[in-house]
Formats: C-alpha cells, sequence, structure tokens
C-alpha cells in the first residue's frame, strides 16, 4: 500500500505500518485480515474492494484473488522531501546542504520551497546556517557564532569592510579584528592612513591620532593639520594650539593665534572651551572685550587698549574708551586721545599753564593762567583779573574798577582812590632824604631807585628798551633793565615784563613747569614731552631728536632765527613697553599681560616654535638648530624634533636612533629587509617599517618562545586545523593535510559516504552477485532465489535457495528447483491455473445455443371498406 499527499482523504505526514494477513478459503474467495499499526486508515483501490475494510477487523473479498502489500518508497534524490527525509534537494551529491542519505549536513538548514503540507512533498533549498558558529568554507564567507553587524562578520555572515576573520570551519566560529593598514577604518579603529607606520598622522595600531595630523572618518592618507594648531579637526580648524607660537584659541573660527589683541579680543584663563586647551601648556584662548574697547588686555572696562573711531565711545583715556573726554583734560591734536591738563588748571585746552579754561577756587584766571594774585594794573573780581579803569591811567594797582591801591611812580595816592602827581616826575625817582628828585636811568619809564637794572617800567615808546628784564622772579612789583628782546629762559607777561621760565626749561611759553618749549641739551632734564622737560621719556615713549628752526622779532622789528636739537617723546607702538622707534618692530621691552615677550623687536604672546621663553629677561631667545621646540637653547634641551626628518627625542635631544641612518642631512629610513641586516630566521618574512623592521612567520609557523625563530605550528596537535570530523589531520611542515577516512571521500574540509559500490571503487570479484552500499562501507547481496554463503570474514558467495526442499514454495501440488526459482506442475487430471502455482481440472467446452423458434404466420387481410 503507497499514500501519497493527494486523494481523498491525503495522507500526510508519518506513514501508517499496514500489516495484512492471507488466509486460504473456499474457490469463492480469500479471507483477509487487516491491522493498521498507527491512526488512521485509507481506503482499499475501489477495483479491488468493495468497500473500506475497518481497522482490526475482518473483511470477505469474494472476487479478490491476492491483495498487494507494497512496501512506501522513500527515493532520495528526486526532489520530493518524503516523511522519511530529512531534505532532498534534487539530487545526491554532498556538501550542498543535503547528502545522499537525504539527510542535513551541518552547518546548513534545508527548507522546502514550494510546500503542500509542511516540508513533506517539496524541493528542498539549503542553505548555511548564518550565526551557528560553523562556517561552511566555500561557501560562508565568514560565521562569528552570531548574526550581529558590525563585528566583523554582518548579520549575513558576510564579511565587513575593514575585518578580517579567521579559523572558522565546520569545527568552530571565525575570530574578527579590525584590519589596521587597509585605509579603511573600521570596529574600535580610531583611524587608518592604509599603512602601519607611525609619525604620519595615524598610529601604527590604528588606535590613535598623532599629534599635528588629522585624518579622514572613513579612512585614508591623514594630512597634516595647520602649522598654528597642535591637534585639528579639519583644514583651518584646530582642535587645540600650539604652546608656543599661536598658543591662543579663538571660538567661532578655531584657529590658534599669536595675539588675541589685533582681533579685538583678549587672552584670559577663564575657558569657555576648555577642551581646546592644553592643561599646563601654557596655552589659553581668546574671549570679547569690553563694548566700549577696539583693542583691550581684559574683559572689563579700564583695560581698553584703542578705540573705535567710529563707535559711541571714540575718546582714549586712562585704559578707557569716553564718550567725551572729561573736564580736567583735553583732546590731543595727534587723535582721539585726552591728554591732562597742568596740575594749575581744573579746565583747559592744551597740557601747558597757559592753556587753563579754569581755575580751582582760591586761584584768578588770566590770560590762560591761574594765579594767586592779579598782575599790577588788574584786579581780582569774580575768579578773573580784570583791568583798572581808564580812567585811572596814573594807577599802578586797584582793588576794584575804580578804587586805586597803589599809584605808578611820580604819583601819590591821594584819598582812597586818587593818583596824584607826586613833586617828582615819572622818569624821577625819590632819593635817600625823601625830599630832591633824581632821574631815572635812560632806559626806564619809571624807577624807584638809580640805575638801568632798577627800572619799574619801561618807556612804552622807546623800542630799543621796550621790555622789562627782572632782576629778580619775584612777581610783584620786579625791578629790572630795560631790554628790546628778553633773555633766554625768560617770556613776556601780559605787562610786557620778561618773566623766567622754570628751571627745567630751556626756553619757554609760560613760567610753569609744562610751558617749556625747549629743553637744555646737556641738562639733567633734556627731553621735552608735552610742554615739560624731563631727564627720560616715560614708558610707553621714546626719544626723537629733531632740528627745530624757531623765528621771533624784537622790539626793534628785527627778525631773530634759532635753530636747535629739540629732543620729544614720541608714542611707542601698542604693544611696546619701552622703544626706540614707532613701528611694531621697534620694542626694547614689551607690556606684561598682553604681549609680554620680545623676539626680534617686536612684542608677542608667545615665542615662535624654534625659540624658548626667557622669563627673567621677558624675551624670545632661539632653541638649537636641531629642536622644533626647546625649552633652552641647548640640544638637550629639544621638546619636539625638525620637520621632515622623523628624528627621534631621546631625553631631550633629537637623534636619528635605532633604524635610521642620515642621508642628504636629514634622518632617513633604513631597509633593513634590503640590506638583509635584519637577522629574520628560516620560514619568517621581513617586513621593512619607518625606524625599523618585523619579523612575521609564514603561515603554518610561530615564534619560538617570543624569539624571531619560527618553528613548524602542529595544527593537527591544537586542534586548530579545519578536517571534517570524518576526516583525519596530518601535520606537515608549516601545514597539514586531510584525509577523509575509510568508507568516506571528499577533500578533507567535508567528507561524505563513499559508495564503494560505484566505480572506481568497484571490485568485480568482491561480490558474486550484487554490491551493497552502506554508511562507511559496502556489503555483498544475491538476486531473488539466492542466499549469501556463510564465509569469513565476509561473506560474497551466493547460494542457490532449494524452495522444494525447504517447503518455502506455493506450488499446490508439485514442485520442481531451479536455479534461483522453483517451478510448479499438476498431476495427471489437473492443469496449472494462470497464476502458475494453482492446480485446477480441465472443463468441456460449452455447448452452442439452440436454434431459435419460427416467427408466428401473417394475421389475414382486413376486408374492404
Amino acid at each position: 500500500v503507497r499514500f501519497y499527499p493527494m486523494g481523498d482523504p491525503p495522507h500526510v505526514g508519518a506513514q501508517p505500518l499496514i500489516n495484512a494477513q492471507l488466509t486460504a478459503g473456499s474457490e469463492a474467495g480469500c479471507q483477509v485480515n487487516v491491522t493498521v499499526a498507527t491512526h488512521g486508515a485509507s481506503p482499499f483501490d475501489a477495483d479491488n474492494a468493495t468497500e473500506p475494510v475497518p481497522v482490526n477487523q475482518t473483511a470477505v473479498e469474494p472476487e479478490a484473488v491476492s491483495v498487494p502489500v507494497v512496501a512506501v518508497l522513500h527515493v532520495c534524490g528526486n526532489g520530493r522531501r518524503s516523511s522519511a527525509e530529512r531534505c532532498d534537494d534534487n539530487n545526491t551529491d554532498a556538501g550542498d546542504g543535503c547528502n545522499f542519505y537525504c539527510e542535513v549536513e551541518e552547518g546548513w538548514n534545508c527548507h522546502a520551497v514550494n510546500q503542500l503540507y509542511g516540508d513533506i512533498g517539496g524541493l528542498d533549498l539549503c542553505v548555511p546556517t548564518c550565526g551557528d558558529g560553523l562556517r561552511v568554507l566555500g561557501v560562508e564567507p565568514c560565521d562569528d557564532n552570531n548574526t550581529i553587524s558590525g563585528d566583523g562578520c554582518s548579520a549575513e555572515c558576510e564579511l565587513e569592510a575593514g575585518f578580517e576573520c579567521v579559523g572558522g570551519s565546520l569545527r568552530g566560529a571565525d575570530h574578527c579584528a579590525t584590519r589596521c593598514g587597509d585605509g579603511l577604518v573600521a570596529g574600535v579603529e580610531v583611524c587608518d592612513d592604509g599603512n602601519v607606520l607611525s609619525n604620519d598622522g595615524c598610529s601604527g595600531t590604528c588606535a590613535g591620532l598623532e599629534a599635528g595630523f588629522f585624518c579622514p572618518a572613513a579612512g585614508g592618507a591623514c594630512t597634516r593639520c595647520d602649522s598654528s594648531c597642535h591637534t585639528c579637526a579639519g583644514a583651518g580648524s584646530c582642535g587645540s594650539c600650539k604652546p608656543s607660537g599661536t598658543p591662543f584659541f579663538v571660538p567661532g573660527t578655531s584657529a590658534c593665534v599669536s595675539s588675541c589683541t589685533p582681533l579685538g579680543l583678549f587672552a584670559t584663563a577663564s575657558l569657555a572651551n576648555a577642551a581646546h586647551v592644553l592643561t599646563g601648556s601654557g596655552t589659553s584662548e581668546c574671549a570679547a572685550c569690553a563694548p566700549s574697547c577696539l583693542l583691550c588686555s581684559g574683559g572689563v572696562e579700564g583695560n581698553c587698549l584703542a578705540c573705535g573711531s567710529e563707535s559711541k565711545w571714540p575718546f582714549f583715556h586712562q585704559s578707557q574708551c569716553l564718550e567725551a573726554c572729561p573736564g580736567d583734560t583735553y583732546v590731543l591734536p595727534t587723535g582721539l586721545s585726552c591728554g591732562s591738563c597742568d596740575s594749575t588748571c581744573v579746565s583747559c585746552s592744551g597740557p601747558s599753564s597757559l592753556q587753563c579754561l579754569s581755575c580751582a577756587a582760591g586761584k584768578l584766571h588770566h590770560l590762560g593762567q591761574c594765579l594767586s594774585a592779579c598782575p599790577t594794573g588788574l584786579y581780582a573780581s569774580a575768579g578773573l583779573c580784570l583791568p583798572c579803569s581808564t580812567a585811572m591811567a596814573e594807577c599802578n594797582a586797584c582793588s576794584n574798577a575804580t578804587a586805586c591801591a597803589h599809584c605808578h611812580s611820580g604819583y601819590d595816592l591821594a584819598g582812597s582812590s586818587e593818583c596824584t602827581p607826586s613833586a617828582c616826575t615819572a622818569a624821577q625817582y625819590r632819593v635817600a632824604d625823601g625830599v630832591s628828585c633824581a632821574d631815572c636811568a635812560g632806559s626806564c619809564g619809571t624807577c624807584s631807585s638809580p640805575g638801568a637794572s632798577n627800572c619799574s617800567a619801561c618807556d612804552p615808546t622807546d623800542y630799543a628798551h621796550f621790555y622789562l628784564q627782572p632782576a629778580s622772579a619775584e612777581p610783584e612789583q620786579p625791578l629790572g633793565a630795560c631790554v628790546s628782546a628778553c633773555a633766554v629762559g625768560s617770556f613776556v607777561d601780559g605787562l610786557s615784563a620778561c618773566r623766567a621760565c622754570d628751571p627745567t626749561c630751556a626756553t619757554c611759553a609760560g613760567g610753569g613747569a609744562s610751558d617749556c618749549s625747549s629743553c637744555e641739551g646737556g641738562g639733567p632734564t633734556p627731553v621735552l614731552d608735552d610742554g615739560s622737560c624731563i631727564t627720560t621719556c616715560a614708558d610707553g615713549s621714546y626719544t626723537q631728536t629733531t632740528n627745530v628752526t624757531s623765528t621771533s622779532t624784537s622790539s626793534l622789528g628785527q627778525s631773530v632765527t634759532v635753530t636747535a636739537a629739540v629732543a620729544t617723546c614720541q608714542l611707542c607702538d601698542l604693544s611696546c613697553a619701552t622703544c626706540d622707534g614707532p613701528g611694531t618692530s621697534e620694542c626694547q621691552a614689551c607690556s606684561a599681560g598682553i604681549a609680554p615677550l620680545l623676539h626680534a623687536g617686536v612684542c608677542v604672546a608667545s615665542c615662535p616654535n624654534d625659540h624658548f621663553t626667557n622669563t627673567t629677561q621677558g624675551v624670545c631667545l632661539p632653541c638649537h638648530s636641531d629642536c622644533e621646540e626647546c625649552d633652552g637653547p641647548a640640544e638637550t634641551d629639544c621638546l619636539s624634533c625638525q620637520p621632515p626628518a622623523p628624528q627621534l627625542l631621546q631625553t631631550g635631544q633629537c637623534v636619528c636612533g635605532a633604524g635610521r641612518e642620515v642621508a642628504n642631512g636629514v634622518c632617513a629610513d633604513l631597509d633593513e629587509c634590503a640590506l638583509d641586516t635584519a637577522g629574520c630566521g628560516n620560514y619568517s618574512r621581513c617586513g621593512n617599517t619607518d625606524g625599523g623592521f618585523t619579523c612575521t612567520c609564514t603561515a603554518g609557523y610561530s615564534a619560538f618562545n617570543g624569539s624571531s625563530a619560527c618553528v613548524d605550528v602542529d595544527e593537527c596537535a591544537l586542534g586548530t586545523h579545519t578536517c571534517h570530523f570524518l576526516a583525519t589531520c596530518a601535520n606537515t611542515d608549516g601545514s597539514f593535510t586531510c584525509s577523509c577516512n575509510s568508507g568516506y571521500e571528499g577533500p578533507g574540509w567535508f567528507c561524505s559516504d563513499e559508495n564503494e559500490c560505484k566505480a572506481p571503487h568497484v571490485d568485480p570479484n568482491a561480490c558474486e552477485h550484487k554490491c551493497v552500499n552502506i554508511v562507511g562501507a559496502s556489503a555483498c547481496s544475491c538476486f531473488a532465489g539466492y542466499r549469501l554463503h556463510p564465509e569469513v570474514p565476509v561473506a560474497r558467495l551466493c547460494d542457490d535457495i532449494d524452495e522444494c526442499f525447504e517447503s518455502s514454495d506455493n506450488c499446490d501440488q508439485n514442485c520442481t528447483n531451479t536455479n534461483g526459482s522453483f517451478a510448479c506442475s499438476c498431476t495427471q487430471g489437473w492443469k496449472l491455473a494462470e497464476d502458475m502455482h494453482t492446480c485446477i481440472r480441465p472443463f468441456p467446452p460449452p455447448s452452442p445455443p439452440p436454434y431459435p423458434p419460427s416467427p408466428p404466420p401473417a394475421p389475414p387481410p382486413s376486408p374492404p371498406p
């Protein structure tokens, strides 16, 4: 009985075992007992049974000669999986997932692609089982015992870019790791520049970026950062700054600069972007100035270095930028800066004591001066010196506009306000007797005693003796000679009297210390600075000597021209604390906190790469020629070495080091492999590296106890071979071989049962009749009617079975044995039936049928109508 997944009802799944027993009956038929071993029943063919046979019941088939029982056939390789098969891929090839026994091979998974009833009846498609830790060589690129991507072997068991996986076979899983030097960033790699060299941006292990380079995120050659950067994220985008040269990080632009000041910023230790600053390296970042400052040294008011001329705060004064100069200052003619007034002034239009605009309480303002008392001919009123009334021409001094306090020589004060002529004339003086008058010296207009140097006033009509040159510096009622021009070192006051300059001045325009117009070149104060004569220029300015020509006119109308060398103070550049000229490269010392270090006359915030900071002197001094950066002048003070020569830093000294040689003045790599000086042993491959070499054992060998000697690896003993479990591993020098065990065949990494009954394995003398293949071996079998002859150790010959003797025939009467069979015959009077086993009696042929009866006579004709 054979079942199929078609019909009504269909039979699917495990097929029931049917036991059929035949019992001989009468000539009318036979009796059949049917037993179904598992649940379920199937109908008989309608041609052979009138009704289904009930389970465990007996049915009588009167017309049936026999009920044939046919064993279920499971045909492996026909492309239809039966209930006894685990798979069927339409072939009996091994190594494709379904072997020739239709069993699923290790590491594979098979499913029917045209399922009708589960997988039964379908054609199987077999694929390797990804993630089971068993790698099917030649089919699966990798299998690392999981289905997680990103670890080298993807969820589909495909090798991922940047990884290599080794060790996988049907004996174990792959071990995957990134492949440093392939130019692809993968896994834990931070960078991969296509090599395993150091000092080119990516470390030799691909584990980190090297300072001064940036590398593509996906992999590829690294590029050196801009020279201002210590680290960077790309071209022009610094990540951190070099401690020397450009130590200041600019937020927003990611630039590193030598000074924040020119950018309108200042260096601050309060870090908003601390990740960009190297801790303890002296680097910092630039922060914004106060809104009023154009340039600054700090972030609050009072730290300004310059002001914007177009801003709301254009005036610079005492490190502040103001909307207008304060009251005690004036606008300097050189720009939008405020200068301080003379100490005698409250407000002024310039630095001189003759340029006061207002005075302090108790002082009197007159002709730009602040005086303690008014000069002769003037009186004090509301803080001003006003002239006496013109009606009081004889009055020398007055207490108000109409009250004379002192009369000119030759007049006497009469009462409280009137001057009356005295007994002496204006050009006379009263002699010692107190009664007589004597003429003044010819050059005097008025006098109080004899002599040309005791004039109290000069004759205003005598231009040869127009100016009174006092013999004393006392301002009240001076006495002196009348001259055509005041002497050098004096000036003309408002009453045409010569007054002495301040002792510090050589010439002046007023009597104050800030009224100087020139200084004594050889004196103690030779330098003119904003109207004052000083010993040396203050910090922030320098001495500039120029030839100054001045022309004056005497009272006689004579022109007097004087040319003199005048030393004046000029402002240094803002970056200089002291200087010898106005340029940025003429500094002699630098201001602290802005750009405090002097380098080649320029004030810088930090020394260039090839210089170091001398903190005692505040200057930048050159490094040794081998150093790129250093902290001292000696060749042993290097912090880094000059590029492009890949020198090595050893105890502060730049040396070529092992693996390099000096060539053309630089350290060049020494190729030990090409020179055959590496000393790599047998079975070892030499690989040159930048500054060294590596000895790598070839496949099948490993280093002996960490040395460079390579010895054979016994993969068979270590269990690292990839032989199939039905194969035998044999170690060889540097490798191993896999040989399928007896009874199996294949390449060794996979073995399947060998069919010894097929060529070329078949032995024509092995079996007399037939060879039958079994797993791992073969056996002999015989044709029907024969059985194997018992032999030792292997039965291969066949003996004829005497069915007649053994009563295994089914003859009714007589049995005759033949080779491989038997023949039935009947006794006389019987003959064999069509089944060639049964004897039946012969019967005579049937009698012919009788003749048919005669037809009845025709009826008589009908009478005419």
